[in-house]
Formats: structure tokens, sequence, C-alpha cells
């Protein structure tokens, strides 16, 4: 799931952000000294530090279907957050400042990740999946940006000839709540000052951007369908 989100980023940074992918690179890379050194284009880094349970959305009750005389009860997903220090690497200073402040404006907008983004993450899944009908469609669906809604993705999703566990990514990235996105304040982290210096590298301009993303357990629990009885007597 966590490699499944970025590719929805980039494309919400690229299309969203009106960042020219044949100037500016997106990765998802440990900013390491000889990692940066090694840059030669502007490069926008979301670098994943930490992941934390969202237990204000842990969810108790365990959703029922009942048919063939079984009840089975599936414990719901729970909620992760992915923590991200993002930052723009350059070698010049006033275009890092542009850079970071594009990406602000840009993810402060979406509390969700759009359909088009989720489109192109499920464009990525369906290629690994060698499904090239599906992947044309999603395909389409990314393009089509703002025009893209969620029930087109769900009925593209429904009728995709892809494997169950591609299908099965491909709703977790569409299960209930969405996946929310924001920009995090100094409270709700730790400070990008501190993670600079684990990296043993210089602090830059950054932000501290997190995406809660679903995990399935993938529990659930049969037992025998039981039914009230009623007896009278007279």
């Amino acid at each position: 799931m966590i490699t499944d989100v970025h590719p929805a980023i980039r494309h919400l940074l690229y299309s969203r952000g009106l960042i020219p992918p044949e100037e500016v690179d997106v990765c998802f890379e440990r900013p390491t000294k000889e990692w940066v050194d090694s840059l030669v284009r502007p490069t926008i880094n979301l670098y994943l530090f930490d992941i934390e349970e969202n237990t204000d959305l842990r969810q108790t009750n365990m959703p029922v279907s009942r048919g063939a005389g079984n009840a089975t009860y599936r414990m719901p997903p729970r909620r992760f957050d992915l923590r991200y220090l993002v930052s723009a690497l350059t070698t010049v200073a006033d275009d890092e400042y542009l850079l970071i402040y594009r990406i602000l404006a840009t993810l402060m907008r979406y509390a969700t990740l759009p359909p088009s983004a989720l489109a192109e993450a499920m464009t990525v899944i369906a290629a690994r999946a060698s499904a090239e009908p599906a992947r044309e469609r999603f395909a389409a669906l990314a393009r089509a940006g703002e025009r893209t809604s969620l029930d087109d993705l769900r009925g593209a999703v429904a009728t995709a000839d892809v494997e169950p566990a591609a299908q099965a990514t491909m709703r977790a990235l569409l299960a209930e709540p969405p996946l929310t996105a924001k920009i995090a304040t100094a409270d709700e982290g730790p400070r990008l000052i501190d993670v600079w210096s684990a990296l043993e590298q210089a602090p830059r301009p950054s932000l501290l951007y997190v995406v809660t993303v679903p995990v399935d357990l993938d529990i659930a629990i049969e037992s025998p369908l039981v039914l009230t009885r009623m007896l009278r007597t007279r």
C-alpha cells in the first residue's frame, strides 16, 4: 500500500501543482548527503520517516455479512499515518523557495487524494499485473484530471480484469473513509530539524506531509447463523 500511494502523490504534484516533469523530478528517497550530491536536476523529495497508527480512526465494530446459513464477521481495516519529510533540492536558493511554496500551495488544497491521482496509482498497479486494457482505462482517467469522479474510478475498478491481489489493492485505495492527506503542524509530529539532524544533513526549508492509509488485517470470523425462536405456552 505504501508504494502504491507514491504514484498518486507524484501525479498530484505534477498535474495540480503545474510542475513540469521534464524539468523537475519527484522522488521518495532517503536524503543522504551522497544522494543529494548526486542530483543533476531540481528534485522534490518526500522521505517517509515515520509510520504510526491513527487510533482516532480505529473502528471496533465488526461488519457482518450473512449467507448460506453462516454469518461472517470481518475485522475493519486499521488506519496508519505515513509521515513524509518534504523538501525541494536545488543548487539555486531562489528555485528551492519557489518549489517549496508551489508544493505547499498544492498539497494544502487537497484534504483527500483526488480521483485522478488515485487513477494514476491504479495505472501503475495494473501495469505491474500486466493488465494492459485496465492500465489504459486508468491512464485515461488520470489524464482527465478534475473531470474524473470517484464513481468513475469505482466503476473502473469493479470491471477491471486484474488478478485478485491487484484488485484488492485498488479497492483499498478507495476504502471509506477515504485516504486523507494534510500538511501537519509542529505539534502533530517530530520537529523536522531533528529529522535532518538524524540524517546528518544541514536543515532545509521542509514540510511535514501526512497521508493516512488503511491496512486490512484480513481477519474474518465465521459462525453459524443463529435465529430467534419463540415458544408460546398456554
